[in-house]
């Protein structure tokens, strides 16, 4: 997986741990980025064929790209301590966004995850044929 610079804005009410809010971010936008172009569960007449962390590709350490993060602290009123949960929000939009960056780099989108170089190479090659 290679992702040269991801930025990441969010609205998290108030940071009760700001810490914890950027460590949030910086993972869900991680398992965002690593299902957008890795994970891929394969299974064959009902069975999986890659159900083991050595077929099944996951983010390491070595994926994580350079993050740049902006937090938007707005109190919410109607909350505890004016915070805002940030589990599944931090997650959702990174698909969408890399998925869009891949239709503007190569003209065509892809409809289907994870979005492999050879899915990549594949779509972009159904538009030199046509």
């Amino acid at each position: 997986m290679i992702i040269e610079e991801l930025v990441a804005v969010h609205e998290a009410g108030k940071m009760v741990n700001p810490d914890g809010v950027y460590g949030q971010i910086e993972g869900g936008c991680l398992m965002g980025a690593g299902y957008t172009l890795m994970e891929e569960l394969i299974t064959e007449q009902g069975q999986t064929c890659n159900g083991n962390l050595r077929q099944y590709l996951i983010p390491t350490v070595k994926d994580i790209p350079n993050m740049k993060i902006k937090i938007l602290e707005i109190p919410e009123s109607h909350l505890p301590y004016g915070a805002k949960g940030l589990g599944e929000p931090v997650l959702t939009p990174t698909a969408p966004a890399i998925a869009n960056a891949i239709r503007d780099a190569i003209g065509v989108p892809l409809f289907r995850l994870p979005m492999t170089p050879e899915r990549v190479l594949e779509a972009i090659d159904s538009v030199k044929s046509v």
